[in-house]
């Protein structure tokens, strides 16, 4: 784990990447890709990415810097992670607009997920639908797997 990190926040995007220059990878080893687990005021889950930012530092997305309640020019602590596949996940739709397992599980697929954790959805027909996770199986976070059973609440 690091001892912290400068953060810097992009102006919008919510995909949970973390961008470090490449002798940051190195450092920690990792590869891209990697998961790994931002402690800022909470924990948030993402992947490491390489990207244009300097050597102590941090580049998160808008929506996953408020997620991980961290804000620029803070300091986070960084550490790799392995999260297992989540055996099921129970999402809340926060609007009106019909919303079909499947793609929720698309948006979703592959993605580090927590119990508290908030999404865009767009739809394929058009239009954009918020949710918020609800409760996923017995492990505090995960990755939603092809096997990964979710239900939806409306």
């Amino acid at each position: 784990m690091t001892e912290g990190l400068r953060v810097t926040v992009e102006t919008e995007g919510a995909r949970g990447l973390v961008r470090l220059s490449r002798r940051m990878l190195k450092k920690l080893e990792l590869r891209p890709g990697d998961l790994v687990a931002v402690d800022g005021a909470r924990r948030a889950y993402g992947r490491a990415v390489p990207g244009l930012v300097g050597p102590e530092t941090m580049q998160l997305d808008a929506g996953f810097a408020r997620y991980a309640d961290v804000r620029a020019d803070e300091k986070a602590r960084l550490a790799p992670v392995d999260l297992a596949p989540l055996t099921t996940l129970v999402v809340r739709i926060q609007s009106q607009q019909t919303v079909i397992h499947a793609d929720v599980k698309d948006a979703l697929f592959d993605m580090a997920i927590g119990a508290g954790d908030t999404f865009a959805l767009h739809l394929p027909a058009g239009g954009e639908v918020l949710g918020e996770v609800r409760a996923r199986g017995p492990e505090p976070a995960g990755i939603l797997r092809e096997s990964t059973t979710v239900s939806i609440e409306a």
